[in-house]
């Protein structure tokens, strides 16, 4: 199984996911785990004033190799027309 890694990314800054990483078994699943992850941080009070039009979840292998760009527009329009 892959072995991914989920950065946040604005225009401002990176977070470097330091974490070990998650196996997940391809970049479906991948994909699911930012849209998931994204929505955590849409929930969270410090990251209210975060501009969504410029962030985004950047998916990569453990050199850095980027798999997926998820951006948080694409998942927050996804919640509103539910």
């Amino acid at each position: 199984m892959p072995r991914y890694f989920f950065d946040l990314t604005t225009s401002k800054f990176i977070v470097i996911d330091h974490t070990k990483g998650r196996d997940l078994r391809d970049n479906a699943a991948a994909h699911g785990h930012a849209v998931e992850n994204i929505k955590a941080y849409l929930r969270g009070k410090p990251w209210r004033g975060l501009d969504q039009s410029t962030s985004s979840v950047e998916v990569t292998d453990e050199r850095g190799k980027l798999y997926l760009k998820v951006p948080f527009d694409e998942v927050s329009r996804s919640i509103a027309g539910k």
